[in-house]
């Protein structure tokens, strides 16, 4: 599959998304591409939480993509304040922890966000569960926090 900027292009605009928020990585470089909406790239992960959930608040609807090596940083503003105020923002997370990853620390956090994300209480889509990442992204609960594993 080819996750180009033309492929992010129409996963954005079939869902409407307003922002994109998060870090570069190269596994979904192509969304950072996209030229239909604003992207912001903050310093940290959490501040991309922190930036989503006021977008939220304020009636926009935000994507916040990260890599799983990012992830760690987000547990505490996704567990104090986008779960118990029921802030609904998507977060797509690319899990570098494949067969093909390189980078040993990749496959140590990638394991982790898998065995760890269950306990946010937030329904969770695995790419390898479905065809392609339109049928997740269309299958999104639109009154809740979503998280999208890509790589996964």
């Amino acid at each position: 599959m080819k996750y180009d900027k033309e492929y992010w292009n129409s996963i954005i605009e079939n869902n409407k998304y307003e922002y994109i928020i998060g870090i570069p990585c190269s596994h979904i470089k192509g969304l950072f591409e996209a030229n239909n909406v604003p992207i912001i790239i903050p310093s940290r992960e959490d501040e991309a939480i922190g930036i989503a959930a006021g977008l939220s608040l304020g009636g926009k609807k935000p994507l916040i993509a990260i890599q799983s090596s990012g992830y760690s940083h987000c547990i505490n503003a996704i567990e104090t304040l986008i779960v118990p105020y029921r802030i609904h923002i998507d977060i797509l997370i690319s899990c570098r922890n494949g067969l093909l990853e390189e980078n040993p620390v990749q496959i140590t956090m990638g394991d982790f966000v898998i065995k760890s994300i269950d306990l946010l209480g937030v329904k969770t889509y695995l790419e390898s569960e479905y065809e392609n990442l339109h049928k997740i992204f269309n299958l999104l609960d639109v009154n809740n926090t979503n998280i999208v594993l890509k790589g996964v």
